[in-house]
């Protein structure tokens, strides 16, 4: 799958468009130390939902997250929402 330059929201921001996108996903994979595990997959139709257990050295040390991407008919990812599980 490829990704959509659709907006992204994080800490109360909204990143849009590709390079925008791109610096968010830089500075999060720099920004702490962590380690994921895959705790879950599921889908239904065009919906794909992954859930994973990140421990690292950020806030609070463990968090669930869900993310459920929507995919389009191109292939294209059309949104993303990570949630706390």
């Amino acid at each position: 799958m490829r990704a959509h330059a659709h907006p992204r929201f994080d800490n109360g921001e909204e990143f849009r468009g590709r390079t925008e996108i791109t610096r968010w996903r830089r500075e999060v994979s720099t920004a702490f130390t962590f380690t994921a595990t895959l705790l879950d997959t599921s889908s239904n139709g065009p919906r794909v939902s992954v859930t994973e257990r990140l421990e690292g050295d950020f806030p609070g040390g463990r968090v669930d997250l869900t993310s459920v991407f929507d995919v389009g008919s191109e292939e294209l990812i059309e949104r993303l929402v990570i949630r706390v599980a």
